[in-house]
Parts: C-alpha cells; structure tokens; sequence
C-alpha cells in the first residue's frame, strides 16, 4: 500500500507485517538502518506513478515495523532507510533488512521505560538497583544537554537513545516513573 491507498489497505499491510513481527522474541531499543528491496513489474511502477511513489510506499512499511508487536519500538529510530525498486514479474513483494550496529534490544516480553519528565528510556522489567541510578545519571546529562553544549556532552549518553514519552505511550509501552534529582553528579 501507499499513502495514497484507503485506511483500510494500510491497516490490513500493517496486519500482514504484524503477523510476522509478533513472533520475534526481541525489539530494537536504538538506531537502525532499514533496507526495502520492493519487487514489482516495472511497467506498472511507471505506468500508475502516484501509486508507485517512493515515498508514499516507505511510510506504509516503516510505520508497521514499530510498536509492541514490532521490531523497532518507534521511527525515530530509523537513521537510514535505503530503498530500491527491483522488477518482477508477478504479484509485488517486498523484503526488508533491519540492521542494528548497536545490538541494543531487549525481550519484548520484558521491555518496559523509565520516564522522566517528557523522556522515556528503556529497561528490563527485572532491572536492579545499580542499573535505576546509572539510567538517573543518564538523564541528568540529557536534561542539561542543548543545543549549543550537545558534542561536549553526548560522549556521555549511552547508545540506548531517549525517546519522547508521547510516542512510548501511544505505542503500548508500560512506563515506570522515575525520580530524578539534579544533585546526582
């Protein structure tokens, strides 16, 4: 489907993808890189070009890549997204590659966020003591970072990456408050 296609057809692609993505034990917490090779005749790529659109095709998929059920917990993730057009006789299909040069991923089962403020940050449900005061210590460093200070202090942050609770919390995510004081060092 495309953006230009009807709810419907995108909700159902998004049904076919989830249905292969539910049965991945693991979900991506970090950047990625996203491949799509999308095979299809060429003479109907270039004969229905609002269809067959680049860019309407790319938000369809990437969208049911993420979530709960998915294999990335949100599109900001996505650094890279390559896309090629390979031509096929026959129905289209699409095949698509995620690469995670950080290998940070957690069991889906047991993923869950520390939130602080506007900010989520991933952890295991079972997460212990030591690794809630190093993620307190990772925050204070995000709520000082800015513009202006961002390549002085990033070296700090971990390759795990915050996320914006809004987009944790419309994705299902279960969150966990955590308190943090700016006097910890």
């Amino acid at each position: 489907p495309s953006l230009q296609n009807k709810q419907e057809k995108k909700k159902d692609y998004r049904e076919i993808v989830l249905s292969c993505t539910r049965k991945c034990p693991f979900i991506i917490t970090s950047t990625c890189w996203v491949h799509i090779d999308y095979y299809c005749k060429e003479f109907r790529r270039l004969k229905n070009p609002s269809v067959y659109d680049m860019d309407n095709i790319i938000k369809p998929i990437l969208d049911a890549l993420v979530g709960k059920d998915g294999l990335v917990v949100d599109d900001v993730l996505f650094d890279r997204v390559e896309v090629n057009w390979i031509d096929k006789d026959g129905l289209d299909e699409v095949e698509i590659t995620i690469d995670y040069p950080d290998l940070c991923y957690y069991p889906k089962e047991n993923l869950c966020f520390y939130m602080n403020g506007k900010w989520c940050f991933p952890r295991s449900k079972e997460s212990n003591a030591v690794y809630e005061e190093l993620v307190k210590k990772y925050f204070v460093v995000w709520n000082r970072i800015n513009d202006e200070n961002f390549e002085e202090l990033a070296y700090l942050l971990p390759q795990n990456v915050f996320i914006h609770c809004n987009k944790i919390k419309e994705r299902g995510f279960d969150t966990h408050e955590l308190d943090v004081s700016n006097e910890i060092q």
